[in-house]
Formats: C-alpha cells, structure tokens, sequence
C-alpha cells in the first residue's frame, strides 16, 4: 500500500507543520511550555526559598547531591525541569516535607 506523501505548511500561529494521511505534527513554538507556567514559576520560588533556609549555597546543594552546580542553577531558574525523584533529593537535603513545594488546594477544607 502506498501512502500519500506529507504536506507541510504554516498554521494560522506562524507554526510550521507537516501533515500525512491521519497524522498532524506541529512544531514546538505551538504550546506554551509548563516551565513558564504561574505554577511552575511558584514552584522555582520555593525551591529557591528552601535552599535559603536551609543556608546553603548552590555549591554545597550540588556536593550534597553529587552533582554539578549548574545543575542547581538550572533547576532554580527553570532551565532544566525537576522530576519527582530529584525533588525527593532537594527535600531532603532541605529538610523539608514534598508538600512545602506543591501549590496549596485552596478548595480543600
């Protein structure tokens, strides 16, 4: 069988796109990454703030983590995302609970 070939063109965005037969792939410019979002950003607020309280440097985050200190640098400024086991291990050399970093559920009692 053979398939059509892919069509590519401009979305009503600017976004450059490719289309075949049941199949629509769009280029990343179209979403907005979750790193920007206001919850995410709040997110980086208290990762920061936990390392102040904690009264560590970058530096000292990263020996304790056998890591870098660039890599605390990205974390904090959003340039590479926290996954949920490298947010167990900045709680933990914080000393602080997971939940001190999620948002808060206003609409719980």
């Amino acid at each position: 069988m053979q398939q059509a070939p892919a069509e590519t063109g401009r979305s009503e965005f600017g976004s450059t796109y490719s289309e075949s037969p049941g199949l629509v792939a769009l280029t990343s410019d179209q979403f907005v990454s979750s790193v920007h979002s206001p919850a995410y950003q709040r997110f980086l607020q208290r990762l920061r703030e936990a390392r102040a309280e904690a009264g560590l440097s970058q530096r000292a985050v990263a020996e304790e983590l056998k890591r870098v200190p660039s890599f605390v640098a990205k974390c904090e400024n959003g340039e590479r995302r926290v996954d949920v086991i490298e947010l167990l291990e900045f709680a933990k050399v914080y000393r602080k609970p997971i939940s001190y970093f999620l948002p808060v559920n206003r609409g719980s009692a």
